[in-house]
């Protein structure tokens, strides 16, 4: 019998796999996001403090420590944590940052979630950039802590992808075929209403973004089928070949043919959350 870890172990190797695959594919917007929060940042010291929730493999993170580098003055210091739960993630992350070398800025990445993270530390900037999904149910209840966490011209930084996008619905018609995936999966416009009925100040920003979906066309593409197996958020094995099929006649209706490929549209948005603004 396996075990509960071992489980899990398999889930989160499966799911970094998968991921991978996908950030390979996705034509991502990442300035965007980075260039919100640096409009919003306000230091109160010369000490800037960010927590990254649910860092994923590091490489959004390792764009916004050199934009903070470049962006603080020469005297300030810099201190980074991250929170990964996914241990391949956390390696792979470990990797990336190793490979980009800052050596000025304090940093720390914890194998946990932010509900078990404990920590006196407030932040300047707290972040959940393209996590938020793996929260479900404890979205309000996250942000409300985190505002607590945040020094007194704090903001909080969520990235979610919009709601108008056929992945959207496919992941749920996974989810609602095998019983697995996710059944309930959040965009920004849900988030929008969650903040707003906690009572919170934000403003959002919404950017094109785009995934690369050509691999799924291939016969018998490894890369295809771990792109569907991220689009699925679950094992695409476990669709029928009819079902395969109509995902794939799904995801068809919004191709647009470009030279970088067959794209789809998956745009994002950043809403940014001002401590100041929201007391």
């Amino acid at each position: 019998m396996v075990s509960s870890v071992e489980s899990t172990m398999k889930m989160d190797e499966f799911y970094d796999s998968s991921y991978q695959v996908f950030l390979n594919n996705w034509i991502a917007d990442r300035q965007a996001s980075i260039n919100l929060m640096l409009q919003n940042l306000k230091p109160q010291d010369a000490q800037v403090s960010v927590l990254s929730v649910g860092a994923g493999t590091g490489d959004f993170d390792a764009l916004l420590i050199a934009a903070l580098q470049e962006y603080l003055p020469r005297d300030y210091q810099l201190k980074y944590i991250a929170i990964e739960p996914n241990p391949f993630h956390c390696q792979r992350y470990q990797e990336q940052i190793n490979a980009v070398n800052f050596p000025q800025v304090e940093l720390e990445i914890h194998p946990d979630t932010i509900e078990n993270f404990q920590t006196s530390a407030k932040f300047d900037v707290i972040h959940f950039t393209h996590s938020l999904y793996h929260m479900p149910g404890s979205e309000q209840r996250i942000i409300q802590d985190s505002m607590g966490m945040l020094k007194e011209n704090g903001l909080i930084a969520i990235t979610l992808a919009t709601k108008d996008t056929v992945i959207y619905d496919l992941i749920l018609k996974y989810a609602d075929i095998t019983g697995g995936g996710i059944p309930d999966i959040l965009s920004i416009e849900k988030m929008q209403e969650l903040v707003t009925a906690m009572g919170l100040v934000y403003n959002a920003t919404r950017y094109p973004e785009y995934l690369n979906v050509e691999s799924l066309y291939e016969e018998n593409s490894p890369t295809g089928k771990s792109l569907m197996d991220f689009i699925c958020q679950g094992d695409s094995s476990l669709l029928s070949q009819s079902q395969r099929q109509e995902f794939l006649q799904a995801i068809a209706t919004g191709i647009q043919e470009t030279e970088q490929g067959q794209l789809i549209s998956m745009d994002g948005a950043t809403m940014i959350i001002s401590k100041n603004q929201s007391m």
